[in-house]
């Protein structure tokens, strides 16, 4: 992947929940990254889990956004990704939206975020 300049993104977070005493649960939630290339020399496809980061708080956009630009970062591949695929869920959509405006992530980052078609039409 170091050789490559151009790389895409799929994540989502991930919710686990343990039952407590006196039936309280415990939510823990996880944001995983999945980075896709093409092999130059091959031409195959590759996939490999990037990272997976536990998240606190709630998952505002802001909040996934910090995440994602820290995770793009500790990779150094701001500059290599030319697309994001996440789920449909509005967090999602408002972080790229009102961070593609404030430039805190890439621009060309930011304006090629793509919704999964399979989690649209899941929920249908």
């Amino acid at each position: 992947m170091s050789n490559n300049n151009d790389v895409h993104l799929t994540f989502l977070i991930y919710l686990f929940h343990n039952n407590i005493k006196n039936c309280v649960l415990l939510y823990r939630s996880y944001m995983g990254f999945t980075v896709h290339w093409l092999n130059q020399t091959t031409l195959e496809r590759t996939s490999k889990g990037l990272a997976c980061r536990r998240m606190y708080g709630k998952h505002t956009y802001d909040n996934i956004a910090e995440m994602i630009d820290k995770v793009l970062s500790e990779f150094n591949i701001q500059n290599k990704t030319s697309l994001i695929v996440t789920d449909n869920a509005a967090n999602f959509v408002k972080a790229f939206r009102v961070y593609n405006e404030n430039a805190t992530i890439q621009p060309s980052t930011a304006s090629n975020h793509s919704k999964c078609y399979f989690s649209i039409l899941w929920f249908l």
